[in-house]
């Protein structure tokens, strides 16, 4: 469900993967075309996603480290 709204966005539009656990949503959507960034609180996730070609970050989701419009989409 989740990826047929991202459907909506255009081809390479950046989405924002909250709580990219080990990047298996992330990586559908990369394989549709959207430019995907990870982010997740726990070290190993991000990691993990990283590993599994998801460039992710450590972050809080409460405190986002990106400037305002800096995506066209976010999913979690």
């Amino acid at each position: 469900m989740i990826v047929s709204e991202v459907a909506r966005l255009p081809r390479g539009a950046r989405v924002l993967d909250g709580a990219v656990g080990l990047g298996q949503l992330a990586r559908k959507m990369q394989q549709r075309g959207y430019r995907v960034i990870g982010i997740d609180y726990a070290f190993d996730a991000a990691l993990a996603a990283k590993r599994n070609g998801t460039p992710s970050i450590v972050g809080d989701l409460t405190k986002m480290p990106f400037r305002d419009g800096a995506f066209d989409g976010v999913t979690t």
